[in-house]
């Protein structure tokens, strides 16, 4: 059964990371970009955690008190610790991953890529990591480097737009091909040549 990808707004909320291992450093790494408020508890943390600023590790072992005011939580402690914690999170409704542990997941985290406001999100429903890693590298290879600014650059243009394309559909069209022009140059447009192709 395939996941449906769902999109979540991250900033400020408050995200606990139960276990200090590689996998959940992996975790705080994918997370971080998108603002949430990151808490580790583990009785030991493996090189890395200390890199990332903006993280709080606590040191000391979990309980379930450390669930309160939680929005998403996750876990990777062993299989029947993680099992009892999802269970004390799914009683609080409260979204958990447990790592590597597909049967105790709430959502899964799929491999990312993100440039600026864009995110792409790749997944095999658990059945090739590999896979979805392999696909996101043939994918970052096709995009432009400067993606972030060819979106703000799109963003920019939305109001003159609309001005020019009142009804949706050709205002559609025309966003469909002012993207393609710059995808396919790798850049934003010069005004000249934004004025060519708006008409």
């Amino acid at each position: 059964m395939a996941y449906f990808p769902l999109f979540m707004d991250l900033e400020n909320k408050k995200c606990l990371m139960i276990g200090g291992n590689k996998h959940i450093l992996e975790k705080v790494e994918k997370l971080l970009p998108y603002g949430p408020v990151i808490e580790v508890v583990a009785e030991t943390f493996d090189d890395g955690f200390q890199d990332f600023d903006g993280i709080k590790l606590t040191k000391g072992s979990f309980t379930e008190a450390m669930l309160d005011d939680r929005d998403i939580v996750f876990v990777s402690m062993g299989h029947t610790e993680n099992s009892i914690i999802c269970e004390m999170c799914r009683k609080r409704r409260i979204p958990v991953n447990s790592v590597d542990d597909i049967d105790n997941c709430d959502f899964i985290v799929p491999s990312l890529i993100k440039r600026g406001p864009l995110s792409i999100g790749i997944s095999t429903s658990g059945y090739s990591p590999a896979a979805a890693v392999y696909l996101k590298d043939r994918f970052n290879e096709m995009l432009p480097d400067d993606l972030d600014v060819i979106l703000d650059y799109m963003n920019s243009k939305r109001e003159d737009v609309m001005k020019h394309f009142p009804d949706f559909k050709s205002r559609s069209s025309f966003f469909k091909r002012l993207f393609s022009e710059c995808f396919i140059k790798g850049r934003i447009l010069s005004e000249s040549e934004y004025q060519d192709l708006i008409g």
